[in-house]
């Protein structure tokens, strides 16, 4: 490969259930500007969770439709993220060397394995074939942005500003977060409402139990409220919509590639505080969160509205596909 135009094919191998892996991988793809992007989905395997990783290249030749699949279609680029999809990803690359391979995140494995590493700041990864990122990869740009805000039209007709977007997530491996937490963010939602007139696009995640939907609705009721849920929605997904059409932007501390998007789009981005009683955050979070505050990407939630000179992480995908072109061209 001599160029960027040259990369015709790249496979998106990540983790099946890991929506935000694909997006990753998927938005690095895009703005490298690949003609065929496939994705590969791996699947969970209850017989791997009982093997070391560096094992997993044993029973992964075993996979002939792996193997079969490989050999007939040999593709230019790999990007990879995720636990299995990043062992599948250096397997991949020993079976097809000409490939090009870039993983998304901390491998867990030795970084030799790959072409290329992108790794968030917090990971804290030092090698030649690391290239840093301030929070995570994804598919947002102004243009998208723009586009699917003038297209959303919003069920009431007199949102107006200041529209506030509220991405909630849940509880996870790295929080056991409480429906306390979100009825306290409900009530300060509906506070906002009474002293600012604010308006509302609610996106809840996968993660966000039906108990915790239900405590921040009754909290908010009254407020108007646009409300998307992947779950039960019947419409497409409006996160693009909810972000373009955003004054401030509120998203709850348990995702980090939720931050890093609300970040991106140069808005105001306020990160709510966990409850009290979540006596352990990881230190990669922590350190995340307080960058962001010291770039000025971020602050804090604490009931109101502020006003400062928001940093934008937009340019990190944009920055990194361009490392990408000049390390493909020497």
């Amino acid at each position: 490969m001599t160029s960027l135009k040259m990369i015709e094919s790249c496979w998106l191998v990540f983790d099946a259930e890991k929506k935000g892996s694909e997006n990753q991988c998927r938005g690095l793809a895009e703005a490298l500007g690949v003609n065929e992007i496939i994705a590969k989905p791996i699947p969970q395997s209850f017989f791997l969770r009982f093997i070391p990783r560096p094992l997993w290249f044993v029973f992964l030749h075993f996979k002939k439709g792996l193997l079969k699949e490989i050999e007939e279609t040999i593709p230019d680029l790999i990007i990879s993220s995720g636990t299995r999809g990043s062992v599948v990803g250096a397997f991949l690359k020993k079976k097809c060397n000409k490939t090009f391979l870039i993983n998304i995140l901390n491998p867990r494995l030795y970084h030799g394995l790959f072409d290329l590493i992108v790794a968030p700041e917090h990971d804290r990864l030092k090698y030649p074939n690391v290239l840093e990122i301030s929070g995570s990869l994804h598919r947002i740009t102004p243009e998208c942005l723009s586009q699917e805000a003038v297209s959303f039209k919003p069920r009431y007709k007199n949102f107006k500003s200041p529209i506030i977007t509220v991405l909630l997530g849940g509880p996870s491996k790295n929080f056991a977060l409480e429906k306390e937490h979100f009825v306290t963010l409900g009530r300060q939602l509906a506070h906002l409402h009474r002293t600012r007139q604010a308006c509302f696009l609610v996106s809840f995640s996968r993660r966000t139990p039906k108990d915790f939907k239900e405590e921040f609705l009754k909290a908010t009721k009254g407020v108007p409220l646009e409300v998307y849920d992947p779950l039960t929605s019947k419409v497409p997904n409006p996160y693009f919509a909810y972000l373009g059409r955003a004054d401030h932007i509120i998203v709850t501390a348990d995702s980090i590639s939720m931050v890093a998007e609300a970040c991106s789009t140069g808005k105001p981005v306020y990160i709510a505080p966990l409850p009290s009683s979540v006596k352990k955050i990881p230190k990669k979070f922590q350190y995340f969160h307080q960058t962001l505050e010291r770039k000025g990407a971020a602050k804090p939630f604490l009931g109101s509205l502020e006003k400062w000179d928001v940093i934008s992480l937009q340019g990190d995908t944009a920055r990194v596909a361009q490392e990408i072109q000049e390390r493909l061209l020497r």
